[in-house]
């Protein structure tokens, strides 16, 4: 049986240890890596734009701490390679990563922690099971479909969420940080409103104007001033 495999980045400035990740993941049908990163600084510039499921990422990086890098972006779910030495392999564990896998870095030993991200992801990647407003029971929406979450006015501890084929639901008890770390297509425009930068057709002053393939979709969002050099870091980023 075929499958679709997850997006994958690499943290790791030891060349010896990339390579070895990459062509292990290149032999997978679970993983493909997407970009690979050595220095602290572009990982920290270019991760949040880009559109990944996980990371690998090395414990022990030359030019900073790699468990801190991670810790600091508060990034998805992480495999962590790390030597094991003195207190890193505790530190790794107490992450609570997908899995730690030790240096030198084996085979068979990385396909297992594939495997276990592939079983703990590859389900959650397009589809989640929310509390809706609209049934009893929790309902299976698909991810990169929600093109826009509002804050229900009537009450905010709920969202409105704009579904790409015109359908719209009421998410019961959801925090925007919550619905925000589902997707890195996800960004914050503004207090109340998250998009999906696949609905954005263009940027004008203020505003984000969206795609019209939902007719319940609003025509524009307002960007708001805190967030728009992000917003706008992210949607160009996107669209060049």
């Amino acid at each position: 049986m075929s499958t679709t495999p997850l997006k994958v980045i690499v943290l790791s400035d030891d060349q010896n240890t990339t390579e070895k990740l990459k062509t292990f993941c290149l032999q997978s049908d679970t993983a493909k890596v997407v970009r690979v990163f050595d220095k602290s600084k572009e990982f920290l510039e270019s991760v949040p734009l880009t559109d990944f499921d996980y990371c690998i990422a090395d414990a022990d990086i030359k030019d900073t701490d790699g468990i801190a890098l991670i810790q600091m972006l508060h990034i998805k779910p992480y495999i962590i390679v790390t030597d094991g030495e003195g207190n890193r392999l505790k530190e790794a564990i107490n992450l609570s990563p997908i899995d730690v896998v030790l240096k030198p870095v084996m085979k068979e030993k990385l396909d297992k922690a594939l495997t276990k991200a592939f079983k703990l992801l590859g389900k959650e990647r397009k589809h989640g099971l929310f509390r809706v407003a609209e049934s009893d029971n929790k309902v299976p929406l698909r991810i990169e479909e929600m093109m826009l979450i509002t804050t229900d006015q009537v009450d905010p501890r709920n969202k409105e969420v704009y579904m790409k084929g015109g359908k719209k639901y009421t998410l019961m008890n959801y925090s925007m940080d919550d619905l925000l770390g589902l997707s890195a297509l996800f960004i914050q425009i503004n207090k109340s409103s998250v998009v999906n930068i696949e609905a954005v057709h263009e940027v004008a002053y203020d505003m984000a104007i969206l795609k019209h393939n939902n007719s319940e979709l609003p025509k524009y969002i307002i960007i708001g001033i805190p967030y728009r050099a992000r917003v706008l870091e992210k949607i160009f980023y996107k669209c060049k």
